[in-house]
């Protein structure tokens, strides 16, 4: 279960986001689903976005060669994303707004189940 607050979220379209995955050696259904919704509303509201993903059992190298890769795409931010997560349709969007204060929480509890939180502090 997935609860997002509903805030209005502005569109930031000038941002142009890697999306890096470092994969051991599957992704979960649900993060396939995540994904490709992610994808389809980066699409609709016109954000661009590259995705790579590396797969193996070294995290941290991993990591490295997918910031050498997602910084030759020329981008503006890179997002990590794990591949057993669930994530709202909407998660780039909110992140991507300016606001003062962000907390991003995700627990993993058990029966794998994950939450979500994301607190916006008003904006002055």
């Amino acid at each position: 279960m997935v609860s997002v607050p509903n805030y209005f979220h502005k569109n930031n379209n000038t941002a142009n986001v890697a999306i890096c995955v470092p994969v051991r050696d599957n992704v979960t259904a649900v993060f396939a689903y995540s994904l490709a919704m992610l994808q389809k509303k980066c699409g609709e509201t016109g954000l661009s976005t590259s995705l790579h993903f590396n797969m193996g059992s070294e995290v941290a190298m991993q990591r490295q060669q997918l910031v050498t890769e997602a910084l030759e795409t020329n981008c503006t931010h890179i997002m990590w994303i794990d591949a057993d997560m669930q994530f709202p349709v909407d998660t780039l969007n909110i992140l991507l707004q300016p606001i003062r204060i962000l907390l991003l929480v995700i627990m993993q509890q058990e029966y794998h189940r994950t939450d979500l939180l994301l607190l916006k502090a008003k904006q002055t």
